[in-house]
């Protein structure tokens, strides 16, 4: 989308915990070539009508690193998100810090594969 500046995605579980309920997302993400630098929003059935603050960051190689401010149970925490580009297994990861950054919680991680 946008010329390769932008895309788009979405997921959707019929469960997810914890409580079991069904969840959707989307996620826009839209790149600043004067910066460098990637921006990611989230939206959710788990806040509806609300859009997350971005995710920022950039690629440096093969990895790519995102950080941004959120939320979980009401506390904030830091977010970051890695994801390592590889053509045949591409891999994301979530880590939270209750610390300011200081460590980080690694708490979902996604591995793709290329349908064969």
């Amino acid at each position: 989308m946008l010329g390769g500046l932008g895309n788009t995605d979405s997921f959707s579980a019929a469960a997810m915990p914890p409580a079991g309920r069904p969840f959707e997302w989307m996620t826009v993400r839209l790149y600043e070539p004067r910066a460098a630098l990637w921006r990611i929003w989230w939206a959710s059935t788990r806040r509806p009508g609300h859009l997350d603050p971005p995710m920022e960051g950039r690629f440096t190689g093969r990895h790519g690193v995102f950080l941004g401010d959120d939320e979980v149970a009401g506390k904030p925490i830091k977010a970051r998100f890695d994801w390592y580009a590889d053509m045949h297994t591409p891999r994301w990861e979530q880590a939270f810090s209750l610390d300011g950054g200081r460590t980080w919680i690694p708490n979902w991680v996604m591995s793709f594969a290329r349908p064969a």
